[in-house]
């Protein structure tokens, strides 16, 4: 029984000893590499809203001639003209985005 309670203990402090070393070995510049793959995966699904947004806004116009952005801030207004803008440019990113190759791959990257 003793052996057996020794064996779980000691096992459980490999476990620690593997987790904080594993700590130890990232650098700073790993850290920044993290960090600026979050920021990117956060731009790539804000843009990809804002595309959803724009689509479904022509598909509104399309269909029932009915502006939904125009209706929410106001026809030719600033916030409205932001959005349409903000989404222009994010359908621009999402291309480049597309046709720029991967530099993991070599391959078009898709999230």
């Amino acid at each position: 029984m003793k052996v057996r309670t020794f064996s779980i203990i000691f096992d459980k402090y490999l476990t620690n000893i593997r987790h904080s070393s594993y700590h130890l070995l990232i650098q700073p510049e790993d850290e920044s590499r993290v960090s600026k793959e979050n920021e990117l995966k956060t731009l790539n699904a804000l843009t990809q809203i804002l595309i959803i947004v724009g689509g479904l806004n022509w598909g509104l116009v399309g269909v029932a001639k009915f502006d939904l952005v125009a209706t929410i801030f106001g026809a030719g207004s600033l916030l409205s003209n932001t959005v349409y803008v903000l989404v222009g440019i994010s359908a621009i990113y999402q291309v480049a985005r597309l046709v720029a190759p991967s530099q993991r791959s070599g391959m078009a990257t898709s999230y």
